[in-house]
């Protein structure tokens, strides 16, 4: 089949494409519960830059357009044969009944067979409090110029938009990943490279305004009392031991010194953590291997949390233990509460697991082992069950 490219995807020149090319066979015969996302470009994405491309969205009889740029993303991720992206819409547009949105991620959740775990932690961080901030995310399947790529999880960016940043406060803040809270940070780069990855406002060096410095800096040089007395400037702490149960709740390792964005929305909030990639979690460590509790995080290699829990003052482990009280009586942290989420989420997409483990076989590389979905989520299952019997010890 010989196939012309179109360079700027205009809207009707893509669908005299689509009908003559044979790019699409039958829009509508297939089941309209998962969103199909078939992206027109003359060459794989690439991972330096945004490459322009067109998107048809279909789902059920619904079909539509849109031109965009692309790109592969990751950082360790990058070496699986199942690649992630980033997409930018050049206009917002809802999906899956989320939001508008023109900044979308489609995350290949590769070594994670259920599926779940990025899903399931965003939508329990969010579900314990409304200040919460968590990626909202769908199911999708994903080609590239018609050529089946397998099952997706479609992700809303998080932005300084999308968490509420008042853009026109001199105080606002967002960064991605800052390593922050790292015992060993080099201070004499702050005014010559961007070293905590500040995304709002713009980093550069005439205009350098970083409040996570004099974080840092209260956290490392304040005594107990001055913490006590200080600390609400600085942190919302409600928000801190949420985050803090749910790396405890997941055994997410891999959170507590990476994997989340940092953000102040005004001079009248002090800094909030949301969450981010999470699929070392739930039975899985940070290199996919099995861990049923073998090991747990150690958090006091963090310096906020480590500042927390050795602080008399504070008596942040009886906040701590508290706040989980609170959460296993409103049934948050439940195993029914969080079966519930995973059945909702395996009704959505089993259909579609057959066919990504077609494309993407159980043993291929990068695998730990052999498991099936089904008993990839029973693992999950058996740790949650676990899990919450351990943390209900601990915190009695």
């Amino acid at each position: 089949m010989t196939r012309t490219i179109i360079p700027r995807f205009q809207r009707i020149e893509f669908f005299i494409l689509v009908l003559f090319s044979g790019l699409i066979l039958s829009v509508g015969c297939d089941s309209p519960e998962l969103l199909e996302i078939n992206i027109i470009k003359d060459s794989p994405p690439g991972w330096t830059a945004n490459e322009e491309c067109g998107v048809l969205f279909i789902q059920g009889l619904d079909t539509s357009f849109a031109s965009a740029r692309i790109k592969c993303r990751g950082g360790m991720s990058s070496k699986y044969s199942k690649h992630s992206y980033a997409l930018e819409l050049d206009s917002v547009r809802s999906l899956c009944g989320m939001s508008e949105e023109d900044d979308w991620v489609l995350n290949a959740s590769y070594i994670d067979k259920t599926f779940m775990r990025h899903k399931l932690s965003y939508d329990i961080f969010r579900g314990m409090s409304e200040v919460n901030k968590s990626a909202k995310s769908e199911y999708v399947t994903l080609k590239l110029n018609a050529e089946y790529k397998g099952l997706y999880i479609l992700m809303k960016e998080l932005t300084a938009s999308n968490v509420g940043l008042n853009k026109n406060d001199s105080s606002a803040q967002f960064y991605k990943d800052p390593p922050i809270f790292r015992r060993k940070l080099n201070p004499d780069q702050r005014d010559t490279v961007n070293v905590l990855n500040q995304k709002f406002p713009k980093w550069n060096r005439e205009t350098t305004k970083n409040g996570l410095w004099d974080l840092r800096e209260f956290i490392l040089t304040s005594s107990d009392q001055e913490f006590m007395s200080l600390y609400t400037e600085y942190v919302d702490l409600d928000n801190i031991i949420d985050w803090h149960l749910l790396l405890m709740l997941s055994n997410g390792g891999d959170g507590v010194l990476k994997n989340f964005y940092i953000y102040k929305l005004d001079q009248n909030t002090p800094f909030r953590i949301a969450i981010w990639d999470c699929d070392h979690s739930f039975g899985r460590d940070g290199d996919n291997e099995l861990n049923m509790l073998n090991t747990t995080p150690d958090y006091e290699q963090n310096i906020l949390l480590k500042k927390l829990l050795s602080s008399k003052e504070l008596k942040y482990g009886d906040r701590l233990k508290k706040r989980w009280s609170e959460l296993r009586k409103r049934g948050v942290f439940s195993e029914k509460k969080i079966a519930s989420l995973m059945k909702n989420m395996e009704s959505s997409m089993q259909r579609k697991i057959k066919a990504n483990a077609d494309k993407w076989p159980l043993d291929s590389k990068w695998y730990y082992d052999q498991n099936s979905y089904k008993q990839e989520v029973e693992l999950m299952n058996t740790f949650i069950r676990l899990n919450l019997d351990t943390l209900d010890r601990y915190f009695e």
